[in-house]
């Protein structure tokens, strides 16, 4: 008798054409979750095209039909990287589904449980990943498909590899946002400690909200306004630039990350 590969029990696990599997949308269903309804994630079926689904999508089977109970957001992406694959004449993907069995409160529990107590790395673990991934002979838009981001934020991310150790200690404390923390980058450890002493000045943890303040108040008195509306804030960044040394890149990067100009990191 020829020996498993893993020497533990199977489990029922199948390869599903992603286009097989129940989406629900219906609100009164038990297994509805708001989320079915996001727009596709790019940066995901990019990475899909690549490398395939490889966390496994839970289901569960009603009569002939499989409803998605955890891996939404895969399972559509997966269906959106399959069309461009066909139309590039490439074989589509299948991808890992496993049967969930049990009653339908304890299976809403699992929805639950899987996408509630996920935990995301901190921006300085991921900008450590990213370093070791490029570092290995990966390219910046390998990284990108990979981490399912955009090429700026992987830069952004390889820009806090070269903070100051107190510069570093405050983004870990989340004292500094990390968006913030990027305008430091290339600038001397000393030049970096300086300006991260002028940030604190704004008072304590430096949130969005505060650095916002900031922006009113150390914009010149002549042209200070209240920051609320998309195109005041734009205002603000034509106004004064981000080289202008009366208002402070942490600042300008603040804003930007309110009008979503930059990614979130």
């Amino acid at each position: 008798m020829a020996k498993t590969v893993v020497d533990a029990p199977r489990a029922n696990m199948f390869m599903i054409n992603p286009e097989d599997l129940v989406l629900v949308i219906d609100k009164n269903h038990p297994l509805y979750d708001a989320r079915a309804a996001d727009p596709i994630d790019e940066n995901l079926v990019r990475n899909i095209m690549v490398y395939g689904v490889k966390e496994p999508v839970l289901v569960r089977k009603n009569g002939e039909a499989l409803e998605v109970i955890d891996g939404r957001q895969r399972v559509k992406a997966a269906i959106e990287a399959n069309k461009r694959l066909t139309a590039e004449g490439k074989e589509p993907m299948r991808v890992r589904a496993i049967v969930e069995k049990g009653q339908e409160a304890d299976l809403f529990g699992v929805l639950i449980t899987l996408n509630e107590l996920r935990r995301e790395d901190t921006p300085l673990a991921r900008a450590d990943k990213a370093k070791r991934f490029i570092d290995m002979g990966k390219s910046e838009a390998e990284a990108a498909i990979a981490f399912g981001v955009s090429h700026q934020t992987i830069r952004n991310w390889l820009a806090l590899e070269t903070l100051s150790p107190p510069v570093r200690k405050a983004v870990e404390k989340g004292d500094l946002p990390a968006t913030a923390a990027t305008k430091l980058a290339g600038l001397s450890s000393e030049k970096q400690e300086e300006k991260l002493e002028r940030l604190k000045e704004t008072g304590g943890k430096i949130t969005v909200p505060k650095a916002i303040r900031a922006a009113r108040n150390e914009a010149p008195e002549s042209s200070r306004a209240r920051v609320r509306k998309p195109d005041e804030i734009k205002s603000q960044i034509v106004l004064h630039g981000e080289n202008n040394t009366e208002f402070s890149g942490g600042v300008i990067a603040a804003l930007r990350w309110v009008l979503n100009e930059v990614d979130e990191i």
